[in-house]
């Protein structure tokens, strides 16, 4: 895997300070989505993906990160208040929205280095992901769905570390949704000890998604015209 990373913060400082940033757009909208699109050719060994970094805390209007390539979070994210780690409380988080051919999710404990090395060495820690998710992912098969098998929308988000099999905690405050197949991130799902033992899975679904106010950057609103009744106004003197 060959990742296009971003660092988050390092972004919002960008976007808030940037003259021509702030001249085109005015010092109160900073830019709040990013588009990434790695389209190099895809081989065995080669697989463009996008990763984030550093985002703890977001742009002040929030934030929405799409790719068609596989997209990899690191660490705490949209959680700026330490004290509302891993529970449902979202005071301070942000709109905001992760969209991707896959989405793979990595604690702060991550290190690129152990990837390639056994499972032990690949210890998760507890993390927080406030955002909603649309992600892709490689459809159950067979006659009984069972070959191969998703993994269920417990594992739309896809993990590669050990979270000891429930004793570290994977909390994610927003909503899940599989809209598509993968068509780059395309191994299927393989039962845990293989690449990853499964967390305690904390996964609530944010009702602050429930307001028009609220909705991450981009999201595509529906209107509708509705025919009524109507007549001139009669002139008067």
């Amino acid at each position: 895997m060959q990742v296009t990373e971003i660092d988050v913060g390092k972004f919002t400082l960008w976007a808030a300070t940037n003259h021509a940033v702030r001249a085109k757009l005015g010092p109160a909208t900073p830019p709040n989505t990013i588009y990434v699109s790695d389209d190099r050719s895809q081989g065995a060994s080669f697989i463009p993906g996008v990763r984030l970094v550093n985002g703890q805390t977001l742009p002040n209007r929030g934030l929405t990160v799409a790719t068609p390539n596989p997209l990899y979070v690191k660490g705490h994210y949209n959680c700026p208040n330490n004290a509302l780690l891993g529970t449902t409380n979202t005071t301070g988080a942000l709109p905001a929205s992760l969209v991707a051919d896959a989405l793979t999710l990595q604690s702060g404990n991550w290190v690129d280095g152990n990837s390639n090395g056994n499972l032990s060495g690949r210890q998760a820690i507890d993390t927080t992901i406030n955002a909603a998710i649309i992600a892709g992912m490689v459809a159950s098969g067979g006659s009984d769905g069972s070959s191969p098998f998703s993994g269920g929308v417990m594992n739309l988000p896809r993990l590669l570390e050990d979270w000891g099999n429930g004793a570290d905690k994977l909390t994610i405050n927003g909503s899940l949704i599989s809209l598509f197949t993968s068509a780059r991130a395309t191994s299927p799902w393989r039962t845990p000890g293989n690449y990853y033992y499964a967390p305690t899975r904390n996964f609530n679904f944010d009702p602050n998604l429930l307001r028009a106010t609220s909705q991450p950057p981009a999201t595509p609103e529906l209107r509708v015209l509705l025919r009524s009744s109507w007549s001139n106004p009669v002139a008067s003197l």
